[in-house]
């Protein structure tokens, strides 16, 4: 693309597309964590539009609509871009959602630590499996279905004044509310089986009163929620290839929907 011999509507549009990128960037998981420095964030911005935008087609509605509706089309880029990427976030959410289920669950929320992709000090489970669903999203090539799926986004959603409803926003609501409840189902086993235990300290505490039940409940809960931990790990990593192929289904959606 020559971009010197773009004229003063092709620019604007040029500017719109970027405009989605970068949001997008900002929100997006594994590349968009706070650490990556702020000029890679927009030279890979920079870079995607350069490539992209040859291949976007405009509705010549909204072209001609271009001096009137501006400012209501950069916001709609902005708003299209962050819930593109906070959606692929989604993915990990629900994970960091198991983790920290497990660690309150065995007595380990005292001990966290600084997560820099949520911004927010974090137990170590959840950290852990923030870690491992990392290196399945890059390992399987996830951030190339968030590529296509971005691209996709300018066919499906191109670039204009129309304006979402608020059906739009309830189904984001709703696929957040979807990643919470598989939050809580990956950390059943660790839950139940910690249930157990403690049902079971409860019975022997009434049995034998002399036993100290809840210093005795930690150190238990510790080793089974560990032990439970490395048994169902295999299980573990086989759904995150499920919870990936519903979060990139609730993305489609949440583009057609619109």
């Amino acid at each position: 693309m020559e971009f010197y011999k773009l004229n003063e509507v092709q620019f604007i549009l040029f500017a719109l597309t970027l405009i989605r990128m970068s949001a997008l960037f900002v929100a997006w998981p594994v590349f968009g964590e706070a650490q990556l420095p702020v000029p890679v964030k927009i030279l890979s911005a920079l870079a995607v539009t350069f490539l992209v935008f040859p291949t976007i087609t405009v509705p010549r509605s909204s072209i001609d609509q271009l001096d009137q509706t501006l400012i209501m089309m950069v916001v709609r880029e902005i708003l299209i871009g962050l819930l593109i990427g906070y959606l692929a976030r989604f993915f990990f959410f629900a994970f960091a959602m198991a983790g920290e289920i497990i660690s309150v669950s065995m007595g380990l929320a005292s001990a966290q630590i600084f997560n820099p992709s949520l911004g927010a000090q974090s137990t170590s489970t959840a950290q852990f499996y923030l870690t491992l669903a990392s290196l399945f999203f890059l390992s399987t090539n996830g951030h190339h279905l968030l590529l296509s799926g971005l691209v996709d986004s300018y066919r499906i959603l191109p670039i204009s004044d129309v304006w979402f409803s608020r059906q739009e926003f309830y189904n984001f609501a709703v696929s957040g509310q979807n990643i919470l409840l598989i939050g809580v189902k990956l950390s059943a086993p660790v839950l139940i089986s910690i249930l157990v235990v403690n049902f079971v300290l409860g019975i022997a505490g009434k049995t034998v009163p002399q036993m100290n039940v809840l210093v005795t409940s930690f150190a238990v809960n510790i080793f089974v929620g560990f032990a439970i931990l490395m048994v169902s790990l295999p299980m573990f990593l086989d759904q995150m290839n499920s919870v990936l192929q519903i979060t990139s289904e609730a993305l489609f959606k949440f583009m057609r929907a619109i």
